[in-house]
């Protein structure tokens, strides 16, 4: 019996060494992030800038594969799908997780089951026009068009998207009737802008490239976002103009399939809060127009999550936008 008894308790306690050191041993192969859009884009330069170091300090490579397609769906569909071990991640925005619940009836994947991680960068819109619109100010530009009802359309890459959505928002508070006008991405897009084929657009700097608000091809209005932007230093908000519900922004987080370990998913944060703060990571992202976060626990993605799926449909069910 005590021979018995002495192995049960040496095997219980290989059990518990061996569970420990299999926790520790995480990560012990790459890493996969699935980002939902194309490669070369704003969130490519971004996931890659914030993941090379996420990698160095975690000792495994970050990789991402891309899959575009399905207003980033097909992506999220993915990710959901993939093992709950940690290994595969998603480079995620507000459009497959707050916006598409609103949009469709029912979804590949369950936007709410996602595990967050942890908030990585933010870049707010902005109200800006064609050199082509002689208003130099948001309330002229509000002015201009109560004149000209109908006159003035303003551009998204796609129906259904969040920047026709802040479009359509932008009406509804200001009083506005700026005409929403898809173009089939973000180049054809840009192209009306700067011939003046469009007017107004509603979208991030980065999207938009600076090169074009310095040579005077396009114009800035307003940031909507609580403070003004690094980059942009005399670009009012639109809040200190007096305009509010008009504020919006993406963000990018790290999400993991339902059912991460919590002890992972806390490795994960803490690699990418000391990526956040990294020097070099803060210089190249400002240098890509992004705003700069403090990533914080993964509470901080979940609330932003929340906050925005809240938001988002109460302007889709405003607008009365159907998904045709």
């Amino acid at each position: 019996m005590h021979k018995l008894f002495m192995l049960v308790a040496f095997s219980a306690l290989v059990g518990v060494w061996s569970s420990e050191s299999g926790a520790q041993a995480y990560p012990s192969r790459p890493i996969k992030v699935i980002v939902p859009y194309p490669a070369g884009g704003s969130a490519d330069l971004a996931a890659r800038v914030i993941t090379e170091r996420m990698g160095a300090v975690m000792g495994q490579p970050f990789i991402l594969e891309f899959k575009p397609g399905a207003g980033a769906r097909i992506g999220t569909e993915a990710m959901a799908n993939a093992a709950p071990d940690g290994y595969t991640l998603g480079y995620n925005t507000p459009a497959p997780l707050c916006i598409a619940p609103s949009l469709y009836k029912s979804l590949p994947y369950d936007p709410m089951a996602f595990v967050p991680v942890v908030m990585l960068n933010h870049a707010p819109f902005m109200v800006t026009v064609s050199a082509s619109v002689p208003a130099k100010t948001l309330q002229e530009l509000i002015a201009l068009d109560k004149a000209n009802p109908g006159k003035l359309n303003f551009v998204s890459f796609g129906v259904g998207s969040m920047l026709q959505f802040m479009g359509e928002n932008f009406n509804m508070v200001t009083g506005t009737k700026l005409v929403h006008v898809p173009y089939k991405g973000a180049a054809p897009g840009l192209i009306a802008l700067l011939s003046g084929e469009a007017q107004v657009i509603f979208d991030q700097l980065a999207s938009l490239k600076p090169a074009n608000y310095s040579s005077g091809k396009l114009r800035a209005l307003a940031i909507l976002a609580p403070k003004r932007l690094a980059q942009m230093p005399d670009v009012p908000t639109a809040t200190e103009l007096g305009f509010k519900g008009i504020d919006g922004a993406v963000w990018y987080g790290l999400v993991a399939p339902a059912g991460t370990p919590r002890e992972i998913v806390m490795q994960l944060n803490a690699a990418a809060n000391k990526a956040l703060v990294d020097p070099k990571v803060v210089e190249l992202l400002v240098t890509q127009n992004a705003q700069v976060v403090d990533g914080g626990s993964p509470e901080v993605l979940a609330a932003a999550i929340r906050d925005d799926t809240a938001k988002w449909s109460r302007i889709i069910k405003a607008t009365g936008f159907k998904v045709e």
